[in-house]
């Protein structure tokens, strides 16, 4: 088994901060997981390989009002005011993208460059 990196760590450190948020038990199975996809997949972005090992249990806790994607997509734009929606669905999934829509986290604001833009 690979060791985890100083970057993955702090992905890690993340995730579980969302999760404590949420009252959503973590697992450490989620963390060899995460180390070992990251081991099979060096090209492709660790923090989506991250979201794609929790979003089942993220789902079977049933996220009703799309709280613990948006705490994501605010953790993955810091600092931004909106996000192209094609970008909110390669983070959050497009269940993810319907809840904070429906909740109303996210708002449509507009096209830029031929692409929808939401509000934060």
């Amino acid at each position: 088994m690979p060791k985890m990196t100083a970057e993955q760590r702090a992905l890690v450190r993340a995730k579980k901060s969302i999760f404590r948020e949420l009252c959503i038990p973590w697992s450490y199975k989620f963390e060899d997981d995460f180390v070992s996809d990251c081991a099979k997949y060096p090209s492709t972005d660790p923090v989506h390989i991250l979201d794609r090992i929790v979003r089942d249990t993220v789902k079977d806790n049933d996220d009703k009002d799309g709280k613990y994607y948006y705490k994501l997509l605010c953790k993955h734009y810091a600092h931004a005011d909106a996000v192209y929606e094609d970008n909110i669905i390669a983070t959050c999934g497009m269940d993810g993208f319907e809840k904070m829509k429906r909740a109303k986290y996210i708002e449509y604001c507009g096209y830029l460059y031929g692409r929808r833009v939401y509000a934060i």
